[in-house]
């Protein structure tokens, strides 16, 4: 049976697969044996795919008590719209229009990454997976929702 990839509603793209492990809507992920899995890699190279957040509507500002994927819930990863929701991680201040990577758990931080100007080898594009739709800051051990303009 082949993957059903399809348009959904503004234009973001749907691709579903089974979770292999518990997933937040909003985290990032990667794809790995055909299944979904929070992106593992802080600051790794990334492709923008998101579970998909439009699901849960009940708790969509709180990290702690939004509904989970469980392991083998099918969940379709988005990308391709202009905007989707993820998580910022704690201790993060973001300004907008400010680049994001991977934090390795599925939330997102700043860009960390050479002066592009100054930059000598090689910079890789491909660990920024959107710009903030917005400034936001977490506290300590606070991880909040953040609109993301992918790139």
């Amino acid at each position: 049976m082949g993957v059903i990839t399809k348009l959904g509603q503004f234009g973001v793209i749907e691709r579903p697969a089974a979770a292999a492990s518990a997933i937040k809507p909003g985290m990032l992920l990667q794809i790995t044996g055909g299944e979904y899995e929070k992106h593992g890699s802080a600051g790794g190279n990334a492709l923008p795919v998101f579970a998909d957040a439009r699901v849960d509507q009940s708790n969509l500002d709180d990290f702690a008590t939004i509904s989970t994927y469980a392991d083998g819930d099918s969940i379709s990863g988005v990308y391709g719209g202009l905007t989707v929701r993820g998580w910022l991680a704690a201790s993060q201040t973001i300004a907008d229009h400010q680049p994001l990577q991977s934090n390795g758990d599925g939330t997102l931080t700043a860009f960390v990454g050479q002066d592009l100007a100054a930059a000598s080898g090689t910079v890789s594009p491909d660990r920024i997976v959107g710009y903030a739709d917005g400034a936001i800051t977490t506290g300590v051990g606070e991880v909040k929702p953040i609109n993301v303009r992918l790139k």
